[in-house]
């Protein structure tokens, strides 16, 4: 059984993704000009090991980041969030011939 790395993700986990931030009243849809990402999950196939240990020390990071900047989290929102530093989002993506 071979072992699936994340250069074997392939383009079927990825979707056209244009700007989230876009203006009020557009339709918000993609054509050829977007890129394609495609977000890490835990059940995304490839090196999870690798990615793992990336996700480490990106929360490396974000504690030193956290630390230079002056925030000290709370766990006190009414949620149960912290208003500190959140690694969000990881995804990769790819610019295909004509998109910008």
């Amino acid at each position: 059984h071979q072992q699936s790395t994340d250069t074997d993700v392939n383009c079927n986990y990825f979707q056209p993704s244009g700007l989230s931030n876009r203006v009020d009243g557009d339709p918000n849809e993609f054509g050829p000009s977007d890129r394609l990402t495609c977000t890490i999950t835990s059940s995304l196939p490839g090196d999870r090991k690798l990615r793992a240990a990336v996700e480490e020390k990106l929360e490396h990071l974000k504690l030193d980041l956290q630390e230079a900047l002056g925030i000290i989290p709370t766990n006190n929102n009414h949620d149960g969030s912290s208003d500190g530093l959140e690694l969000a989002e990881q995804y990769y993506s790819i610019s295909p011939t004509g998109s910008f």
